[in-house]
C-alpha cells in the first residue's frame, strides 16, 4: 500500500507537520539473513530505506550506526523520524482523528500545557477544562518546562483511565478528574453562519476528509450560500491525495504541485477532479500553523487566483516523508523529496503569504466583514498598520485631484472587523490629492478595523478608480 501523507495536527495532543508516503513493504525476505534477531533486521531496514530514499547524500560513517534512533539524529533534520510501534500507532490515528485522551486541543505555554480549545461533547469539556487553560501537572508529574510531546503523554491513556490535572485558570489553580475515552472527531465540519456564507473548517486530511466536505457542499447547496470561508487555521496536514481531492473542488484536474526528487527530477501532481467546481466567492483562512497538506491545498488555490487569503503567513513545510512499515511494527519517516506550488513557488521554509494579514480570531471576523459588504476581494491590498492612535485622523492620498462632493455613501467604509459595524466619520479636503476621514468616535483599544476605498469614488475628471483598495487597521492595545 502506498500513500502520500502531508500533515498533522495537536490532538490532546500532538501537533506534526509532515508529507509522506506511507509504504508497508515485507522487508522481512530481504533482511531476514539465518541467525538474525529482530533488532539487526529492523536496523537493517532503516539504513537501506535511508541510503535509498533520503534527500540528501548520507555517509558511511552516519549509516553505520548503532540504532535507528542514533542514525536518524545524526541526520539532523525534523522531519525524519523513528518511531516504535506504539508512536506509529498514535500517529496514524492523530491524522484520522481518532484518539484515546480527554479531548483537547493543546499548544505549548512556558508554564505547562495550553487548551487551546476542547472538542464538543469530550471528557474534557464535561469536566469544565475551556480554552485559554494552562495545565501543570498530570497524575503529579509536572509538566512545565517539558517539550509538547513528552508532556502529551502524561496526559493520554488507555481508554477507561483517569488522569488527575491541577489546571491554572487565570489567577486560580483548579483541579480536575478526567476519564480517558476514545473519541472520533470529524476531520471537516460545516455551518451556514450570517445566513448566507458556507463556513468549511477542515481539521486535518485525513482518508475520510473528502467524504465530509462533499457532504457539506452537498447539503449547503439547499440552504441558499453565496459564498464561502474555508478555515485552514492549526491544521497541520494530512494525506497527499486528500488534499489533492478538495483542490479538485476548486482548480478541476489542473496542477495541484509539483514535487523535486534528490536528483532534481520534478513530477507535476494533477488535482483531483470532484463532481463540480466551488464557483462562489470564497476567503481562505491560515495560520503559522497551516502546514504540508494545507499548504499544498492553499498555494494551488492561490496560484489559480480561485478564492482570497486572510490570516498569517503558514508555517513553510515543503518537504514531503516516506513512511516505512518496519519488521517488528515500528516505522521510519524519511524526508524523500521537496514540493513546490503549481507555479513552481517555493513553500519549504517559506509559506504561503495572505493576502490580508490579520492575526487570530480576526481573520474570520474579517471574513465575514469582507463577504458581508461592497468589497470584492480581488481589490488592491495596501499595508497593514499597527498601534494605530485610537483618536487617529486618517488621510487618504489619491493620484487625480478629488472632489469630495463626489464621495457617496459606501464608497468608503471603516468597518470593525469583529462585529462588522460600519465607523460613522466625516470627510474633509485636505489638499488637491488628500481627503482626511474624521471618525466621530475613537476607535476601540485592541481592535482590528478594514478600510475599504469602493472603486465608485470618481475624481476630478469624472473618471472612477481603476480598482478598489483595502487596508487593515490595528489600533493600540492600551
Amino acid at each position: 500500500m502506498k500513500s502520500r501523507y502531508i500533515g498533522g495536527k495537536k490532538l490532546g495532543g500532538i501537533i506534526a507537520f509532515f508529507t509522506f508516503i506511507i509504504i508497508n513493504l515485507n522487508f522481512t525476505n530481504i533482511f531476514a539473513i539465518e541467525g538474525s534477531t529482530t533488532k539487526e533486521i529492523v536496523l537493517n531496514q532503516v539504513r537501506s530505506s535511508i541510503e535509498y530514499y533520503y534527500y540528501k547524500d548520507v555517509p558511511d560513517k552516519i549509516l553505520n550506526l548503532n540504532t535507528p534512533e542514533e542514525i536518524v539524529n545524526a541526520l539532523n533534520e525534523p522531519y525524519t523520524k523513528y518511531m516504535s510501534k506504539e508512536e506509529y500507532d498514535d500517529f496514524i490515528n492523530s491524522i484520522d482523528m481518532n484518539i484515546c485522551g480527554i479531548g483537547v486541543y493543546v499548544g505549548v505555554d512556558e508554564k505547562g500545557v495550553l487548551v487551546k480549545e476542547t472538542i464538543k461533547g469530550s471528557p474534557a469539556e464535561e469536566a469544565g477544562i475551556k480554552s485559554g487553560d494552562i495545565i501543570l501537572k498530570a497524575n503529579d508529574n509536572l509538566l512545565t518546562g517539558m517539550k509538547l510531546d513528552d508532556a502529551v503523554k502524561y496526559i493520554k491513556g488507555k481508554e477507561g483511565t483517569n488522569v488527575k490535572l491541577l489546571v491554572k485558570r487565570e489567577n486560580e489553580n483548579l483541579y480536575f478528574n478526567v476519564e480517558r475515552r476514545k473519541i472520533k472527531i470529524p476531520s471537516a465540519e460545516g455551518k451556514v453562519i450570517d445566513k448566507h456564507i458556507g463556513y468549511i473548517v477542515i481539521h486535518s486530511f485525513s482518508t475520510d476528509t473528502n467524504k465530509y466536505f462533499s457532504d457539506i457542499l452537498k447539503k449547503f447547496r439547499t440552504q441558499n450560500i453565496d459564498s464561502y470561508i474555508i478555515d485552514l487555521r492549526n491544521n497541520g496536514g494530512g494525506y497527499m491525495s486528500t488534499a489533492r481531492r478538495i483542490a479538485g473542488h476548486f482548480i478541476g484536474n489542473n496542477t495541484c504541485l509539483i514535487v523535486k526528487d534528490r536528483k532534481g527530477k520534478e513530477q507535476k501532481l494533477t488535482a483531483i477532479a470532484q463532481n463540480e467546481i466551488i464557483d462562489k466567492p470564497t476567503i481562505f483562512l491560515i495560520n503559522q500553523y497551516s502546514a504540508s497538506a494545507s499548504e499544498i491545498l492553499s498555494s494551488a488555490v492561490k496560484d489559480y487566483e480561485k478564492a482570497y487569503f486572510i490570516g498569517t503567513k503558514t508555517f513553510g513545510k515543503g518537504v514531503a516523508q516516506i513512511m516505512f512499515g518496519l519488521y517488528d511494527g515500528s516505522a521510519i519517516k524519511i524526508t524523500t523529496e521537496e514540493f513546490f506550488s503549481p507555479l513552481g513557488n517555493k513553500i519549504n521554509n517559506i509559506g504561503v503569504k495572505p493576502d490580508l494579514m490579520i492575526d487570530g480570531a480576526d481573520s474570520l471576523k474579517a471574513a465575514k466583514t469582507l463577504l458581508n459588504s461592497l468589497c470584492i476581494y480581488d481589490y488592491k491590498k495596501i499595508k497593514t498598520f499597527y498601534d494605530v492612535p485610537l483618536n487617529k485622523k486618517f488621510t487618504i492620498v489619491f493620484s487625480k485631484s478629488i472632489d469630495c462632493n463626489n464621495i457617496i455613501d459606501d464608497s468608503i467604509e471603516l468597518i470593525e472587523a469583529s462585529s462588522g459595524k460600519k465607523v460613522a466619520f466625516d470627510i474633509k479636503k485636505s489638499g488637491k490629492y488628500n481627503i482626511m476621514l474624521i471618525p466621530k468616535h475613537e476607535l476601540l483599544k485592541n481592535s482590528c478595523y478594514i478600510l475599504i476605498i469602493n472603486d465608485s469614488i470618481e475624481e476630478g475628471n469624472g473618471e472612477k478608480l481603476k480598482e478598489g483598495i483595502i487596508s487593515v487597521i490595528n489600533t493600540k492595545t492600551n
